[in-house]
């Protein structure tokens, strides 16, 4: 997945898990919420001020932000495959109905040796939410 895609859900990722709105993330950025949503869905590219105030207001890493941080960015690169708006919306809004499943992925990106106890709920709760067997 290119950085613009990883930007793409990674703004919305944590523009949700701050608990803004796109019309309240636009104002914090002096923005029209259209600016927020063509920044989300790839119909504009961030400029360099955009990408610095983003990640400023979200208080994420302009690295985090491209997806290039030190962990693996485990939303982007489980949904590459499933890539369309229709589904990242559909993760997201599942993540954050289910703090639970977010807070094991969370752990499971942090730590080494704990992934184990945790692979096989993420894995339940990921078919689950792409109903697949």
């Amino acid at each position: 997945m290119d950085e613009l895609k990883k930007f793409q859900a990674n703004v919305r990722f944590f523009r949700i898990k701050k608990g803004l709105s796109q019309s309240q993330l636009a104002e914090k950025l002096n923005v029209t919420r259209p600016v927020i949503s063509k920044l989300e869905t790839g119909k504009q590219q961030p400029s360099l001020e955009q990408l610095i105030q983003i990640s400023e207001v979200l208080e994420v890493s302009i690295d985090h932000l491209l997806g290039r941080g030190e962990k693996p960015q485990l939303l982007t690169d489980v949904l590459e495959p499933y890539y369309t708006e229709k589904h990242l919306e559909e993760v997201v809004d599942y993540l954050m109905k289910h703090p639970d499943l977010y807070h094991a992925i969370e752990e499971l990106a942090k730590s080494d040796d704990k992934g184990k106890k945790y692979e096989r709920y993420i894995v339940k709760m990921i078919k689950e939410l792409l109903k697949i067997d």
